[in-house]
This record gives structure tokens, sequence and C-alpha cells, in this order.
């Protein structure tokens, strides 16, 4: 199974990161680091999705176009920086499924923003499906803050549809 986790902030990514390793080596004791890759700005994440398909991606809504890692300290300025962006990915991740006929990703929405909040930014298609069918809404969503006990959730639901498809898709 292979990750790809989106998230600009360094101590959140860092947590989730562990967190996904910690999960993932119950289900999958060969499950390695490798298998999961990050990117800390839209940019760094696109050029993920262009290149790969993930099974699993964990995204977060609110982040800088370009990395900007370096301005983490300066609150104000790292600030200024985040635009409400991540969640227009959804279409293009969805485009390279159809495009590829690669397995369905699952997305994992992070974002702390309100379903409002973000129709707010994506526009009125936002939240006119149930939660993971429509074009614009991840699959699940998680709260990033905390004990994370949504993602293992998310992640035992994903791992038996997953173990399904790969069996399928070795006949």
């Amino acid at each position: 199974m292979e990750f790809l986790i989106v998230e600009d902030n360094s101590f959140i990514l860092r947590e989730l990161k562990e967190e996904v390793m910690k999960i993932m080596k119950r289900n999958d004791p060969s499950f390695s680091v490798e298998r999961c890759v990050s990117a800390q700005s839209y940019n760094d994440a696109r050029r993920f999705i262009d290149g790969k398909s993930y099974d699993v991606i964990l995204l977060d809504h609110r982040m800088p176009v370009e990395n900007a890692v370096e301005l983490e300290k300066d609150y104000l300025e790292y600030n200024k920086r985040l635009r409400n962006i991540g969640y227009s990915l959804i279409p293009m991740i969805r485009a390279r499924e159809r495009s590829t006929a690669d397995i369905s990703t699952a997305i994992i929405g992070t974002s702390s923003f309100s379903d409002a909040a973000i129709r707010e930014d994506l526009g009125p298609q936002y939240g006119t499906q149930p939660l993971g069918i429509g074009l614009y809404e991840p699959n699940f969503k998680i709260n990033k803050s905390g004990d994370l006990k949504d993602l293992e959730q998310a992640l035992h639901v994903i791992w038996p549809v997953y173990q399904f498809d790969k069996i399928l898709r070795n006949k």
C-alpha cells in the first residue's frame, strides 16, 4: 500500500507519518517508510500526484502553493502564504484514476475547516454528495489534532478493500 501525506506543518506531518507507520505495521509487518512519501505544498503534491498513483492520500486543505517550511517559525509570515487549495487536487486525483485505470485512491481529508468553509472556497459543488462519492470530497475526514483515532478507523476500513482489490488484480 502506497501513501502520500500532504501536510504543510512539519510537526503535524511527522505525527501523521508516525501514526500511519504504527497502524500499517500492525496490518502488514513488511510495511516500510519508503511506501509513505510526503509533500508540504500544493505544487509538491501536484508533482507527486502527476507522477504516480497512491492507494491512500492524506490531504490537508490549507497549505502554501510553494514549500514554505523555512518560514514555519515566523507564524505571521508563514500564515500569509497559506491558501485553501488542497481539496482542489481531488478532481485531478480522480481524473488520473480514470485515465490510467488505476485502483481508486482513498482520500483522507485532514482539514480542520468545516464543510461550509470549504464550500466557500470550492464552490457549491462541494458537499452536494455523500462523503466520498462526490468529485470534490475526500472519502474520509479526520481531525488531525488530538489522538488521531479517526485515522486508525479510516485505515481499518481501507485495508480490507485494498487487500480484496489486490487479490482481484492478481487473477
